[in-house]
């Protein structure tokens, strides 16, 4: 619709051009086909404003629309998250050392419940990045519920029942610290990346 309107506006700017220049600028010598198309012209500037104003408010609508989901998402993913404890434990945490169960609860969550349709975000970008950062979740959650088990109520470690004797670990415990130590610096530098990157979409969504 919008290009025809666009085809009048420039049909009705060729004839009243045309008379324009016939009768030397001169507005008595019009005929009344030059004011038709005079105001015919006008009329179609003002409805292609009008209807690219309009396009342009449902298009901010829409991306108003996609920015509340992903923004939601991006909220969510902080409380799953929180920066300091996430930073603290998988960047800091050296798993010849035991530690609580809560440390790792929303890496577990979100393994467990991430991975959904509802849970994936509208920006392509954004979910390639969380798709990927699933991976590296998906890693390191396997490998700390393979190779850790219960010391106590609340405590979890890759030596639960201290095999290790005079200080020296036991080359298999000592491999697996490893592992996990590994697998847990590969986990957060993809998080601190992802963790950026929301930032910046949350910035361009205000």
């Amino acid at each position: 619709m919008i290009k025809g309107i666009k085809y009048t506006f420039f049909i009705s700017i060729v004839v009243f051009s045309t008379f324009w220049f016939a009768t030397e600028w001169s507005l008595i010598d019009w005929p009344w086909e030059a004011f038709i198309a005079l105001i015919a012209a006008l009329a179609a500037l003002a409805r292609i404003i009008y209807q690219d104003d309009k396009a342009f408010s449902k298009l901010q609508k829409k991306f108003t629309l996609l920015c509340e989901h992903d923004l939601n998402l991006i909220s969510d993913i902080f409380t799953v998250f929180p920066v300091e404890e996430t930073t603290r434990f998988f960047k800091e945490h050296d798993f010849a050392n035991s530690f609580r169960d809560s440390k790792t609860k929303g890496l577990f969550y979100f393994v467990d419940y991430w991975d959904v349709v509802d849970k994936k975000f509208i920006d392509v970008e954004l979910e390639k990045q969380r798709s990927e950062f699933f991976i590296y979740a998906k890693d390191v959650a396997r490998n700390i519920a393979q190779y850790t088990s219960p010391k106590s109520a609340d405590l979890q470690s890759v030596d639960p029942y201290g095999r290790n004797t005079d200080f020296h670990l036991d080359p298999l415990i000592e491999q697996d610290i490893k592992m996990l130590n590994a697998t847990s610096s590969a986990f957060f530098e993809k998080y601190e990346a992802f963790i950026k990157y929301c930032l910046h979409r949350k910035s361009v969504c205000k």
